[in-house]
């Protein structure tokens, strides 16, 4: 299931290599953070697509509740940001995140999960972790700065 919800971010005198124009008469510089969500439950993908789709910086460019359409579409769709559940239907374990850190362009990856016992294993492999229940935006923001 691909979600398109568009969100972009200003960003202060820090230029990205990649960035648009409000306008022809606009100073500001805005980015556009692409996102893809690998998350088995259906509620709480509708939920985080809807708190990014109300965020202008945001770009969720599609999403899957198995690994191996969640590796199919970071393969194809080359974001900026992964949110994935720690626990992946056809996933072993941890060993999907090595998988998603050994392509050729990886991208930064952030795993959700419950249980705050998982996130010292996350970060061990230097990757973000966040608990479900204080997901932010203002994080998320914080994932995204190239």
């Amino acid at each position: 299931m691909a979600i398109v919800a568009r969100i972009r971010w200003q960003l202060g005198q820090k230029a990205p290599i990649n960035y648009e124009r409000e306008g022809p008469q606009s100073n500001r510089q805005t980015r556009t953070c692409t996102i893809v969500i690998l998350e088995p439950q259906t509620s709480f993908l509708d939920w985080l697509y809807n708190m990014l789709q109300t965020t202008p910086e945001f770009d969720v460019v599609g999403s899957a509740n198995t690994f191996a359409d969640g590796l199919e579409q970071v393969k194809q769709l080359k974001p900026d940001l992964v949110l994935s559940d720690v626990w992946l239907p056809g996933a072993q374990g941890l060993d999907f995140l090595y998988v998603l850190q050994s392509l050729e362009m990886p991208p930064r990856i952030v795993v959700m999960a419950m249980d705050p016992e998982v996130g010292p294993l996350v970060e061990k492999l230097g990757l973000g972790f966040v608990l479900k229940t204080q997901l932010s935006v203002e994080l998320l923001r914080a994932w995204c700065l190239p």
